[in-house]
């Protein structure tokens, strides 16, 4: 319970959470593994729960073609993936494969529902942490694609 307290912690959807709402994640977090290679979520799946990184490195790879894609982020250790189809309800828009083999905990989403229900401050820092990870993500991502762009009209 106190990797899990301290991986959680260095997170940053739940890093302004106090004790009592880490210890409630916790204890509702699956502990979860991949090889190198294997798929953790798939791009048009449904959504099911989030994830953070453990140890090892997950890539979030955005399908261009049949066997090609871009890698938008490489997540490491304390980071979240899977977070923005959790919040809206749908179906992923990119796959998270493992880069090395990797070791995560996953939340589900009716989990993470019921941690925000449990207290309107956790509900309210968690989804402060959302907005604030998914606008530097998007930044992240415009300036990624505007390089890919670049290398595709040269």
């Amino acid at each position: 319970m106190e990797e899990r307290l301290e991986i959680l912690a260095r997170c940053e959807l739940f890093s302004t959470l106090p004790r009592k709402g880490l210890e409630m994640v916790a204890s509702r977090c699956v502990p979860g593994e991949a090889k190198k290679g294997a798929n953790v979520v798939v791009e048009g799946k449904a959504a099911d729960g989030l994830y953070v990184v453990v140890r090892g490195k997950v890539d979030y790879i955005k399908k261009v073609e049949e066997k090609r894609g871009l890698v938008l982020f490489r997540w490491g250790p304390g980071d979240v993936f899977a977070l923005n189809a959790v919040m809206d309800g749908k179906e992923h828009y990119v796959s998270a494969v493992a880069a090395t083999p990797v070791k995560f905990l996953k939340l589900a989403a009716a989990d993470l529902r019921a941690v925000c229900a449990a207290d309107p401050l956790y509900e309210h820092r968690i989804l402060r942490q959302t907005l604030l990870i998914e606008s530097n993500r998007l930044r992240q991502i415009t300036v990624r694609l505007r390089e890919f762009l670049a290398k595709i009209i040269k």
